[in-house]
């Protein structure tokens, strides 16, 4: 005392060194997440500011003497509630080390609610140097420090990993708490007779825009959530009767069809076929030229398998070098199998050799009438 004084630099510049960490240690979003935590930053900042607006702004910017004295007044809260914004969305995002962050929680609230209670004593001009409030910095700076000791004391490697995301029912509505305690002071000030005033009423109209905004970016997010788990199941769907190798029929898919062809056969009187392909010497080629390049030539040999059969037929791997084939619609089998043979005279090329390939093939139908 008296204010301003140098002393205000330092405590002003805590907030913005604070500010500066919390931003380091926020964990990054992406597309809409980042989106929905800006109108978070929006809708805590304006539910807060709204608060220290009813509750200190106002006050002292009536009662304050000097410009220079209500421009500290006013800088100290404003800077406490800034940084319990930022505090409250970043501890919204974090879920591992409570302690610490509970710790670090908690010194910010201690820091904010000294600053709002000094502008108090600094308006009314009843500010000396060690009065109570000043113990909220005292005890927020005991609590930082803590909270530091515990992260250097932790496993290795955690002081720089970050706060682990975290996506919950608790943390989706922390940034709503202000905007609640903003609702119940404007509602108690209006129902004693107190009008709003042009700062109120643009705070109130921003909050309800911004409101509006973030349960669009919610409902937008819900979209995006459902088509991933949609696209999630195809695909789970599709590891489930497909080879993963070669992307053919497995042998779940292939025994399912087989099935149904066998059933529809006994209805259009029609002959089912099923060709077993065995590769053979493939053994050699995995021993030879490793198991990358037996991959490579199961891939290429259902290629050329693919190749050689109509749209109607299934081809699928049964497992190993081992494929089948379930010829149906009146398609000659035997002929069907001198086309897969015939796919396998020219050698393949795998990783740079030349790989001759042969194939043992055999052919069961089950003509019309015929028991199953």
């Amino acid at each position: 005392a008296p204010h301003p004084s140098a002393a205000d630099a330092g405590f002003l510049g805590f907030a913005l060194a604070a500010l500066v960490g919390l931003a380091f240690l926020t964990p990054a979003g992406s597309g809409l997440a980042t989106l929905r935590g800006v109108l978070d930053a929006l809708l805590v900042g304006c539910g807060v500011g709204l608060v220290a607006w009813v509750v200190v702004l106002d006050p002292v910017i009536d009662s304050s003497g000097g410009l220079a004295q209500a421009a500290t007044a006013i800088a100290h809260p404003v800077a406490g509630a800034v940084l319990l914004t930022v505090a409250v969305l970043t501890l919204a995002q974090t879920s591992d080390s409570p302690v610490r962050w509970g710790l670090v929680g908690v010194a910010v609230l201690a820091v904010a609610a000294s600053e709002a209670a000094f502008a108090y004593q600094l308006t009314g001009s009843t500010y000396a140097t060690g009065p109570i409030v000043e113990w909220g910095w005292r005890i927020a700076f005991c609590l930082l420090g803590l909270a530091g000791w515990l992260v250097e004391t932790g496993p290795p490697g955690d002081l720089h990993a970050g706060p682990a995301p975290r996506d919950s029912v608790r943390a989706g509505l922390l940034p709503y708490l202000p905007l609640a305690a903003a609702v119940v002071l404007v509602a108690l000030e209006a129902t004693g007779g107190v009008g709003l005033d042009g700062v109120e009423v643009a705070c109130i109209a921003a909050l309800v825009l911004l409101v509006l905004g973030r349960q669009y970016v919610t409902m937008r997010e819900n979209q995006e959530l459902t088509r991933a788990i949609r696209e999630r199941e195809v695909e789970l769907h599709h590891l489930a009767f497909h080879d993963p190798l070669t992307s053919l029929a497995n042998r779940a898919l292939f025994l399912d069809r087989l099935e149904h062809a066998l059933g529809r056969a006994e209805r259009t009187r029609q002959p089912v076929s099923v060709a077993f392909i065995d590769l053979d010497g493939f053994k050699a080629v995995n021993d030879t030229l490793g198991h990358a390049a037996g991959d490579a030539l199961l891939v290429a040999v259902a290629g050329r398998l693919r190749g050689a059969l109509r749209s109607a037929d299934t081809l699928a791997r049964l497992g190993g070098d081992e494929f089948a084939v379930l010829v149906e619609q009146g398609d000659d089998a035997t002929a069907a199998a001198r086309r897969l043979l015939g796919t396998l005279r020219d050698p393949f090329h795998v990783h740079g050799r030349s790989v001759a390939v042969s194939a043992s093939i055999g052919v069961a139908t089950v003509e019309p009438g015929q028991d199953t």
